[in-house]
């Protein structure tokens, strides 16, 4: 009989991630380490940002989203309209990018 592992939560997720590199993330009450940037994505995260500046939105790269207890994603790229929660969102932002490395399981996104 298998038994569940316990999800971490944002405190303890915190505690235990906030100060290791490479990043981890939230996701689903389990800490997932995010691939290593390359220099493309670097400047595919820059270019991104610059086409929703120009779109209007505020772009905030590397945002951590404090959707819930058990979920604090990073995208690689956030637009955001109208005012901003401070010092992570908690609600809906307008546009949430995130890009793939090689190594990036797409299943993982689409959770």
């Amino acid at each position: 009989m298998s038994v569940a592992a316990e999800k971490l939560t944002r405190r303890v997720f915190r505690e235990l991630y906030a100060t290791r590199k490479p990043h981890y993330e939230l996701l689903d009450g389990a800490a997932v380490q995010k691939s290593l940037p390359t220099r493309l994505h670097s400047i595919l995260q820059f270019v991104l940002s610059v086409m929703l500046k120009e779109l209007g939105f505020k772009p905030r790269p590397e945002l951590t989203l404090a959707i819930d207890e058990t979920w604090e994603p990073t995208p690689d790229v956030c637009g955001i309209l109208g005012p901003e929660e401070d010092p992570y969102p908690s609600h809906a932002v307008a546009v949430a990018i995130e890009v793939l490395s090689p190594e990036d399981r797409f299943t993982r996104v689409i959770q």
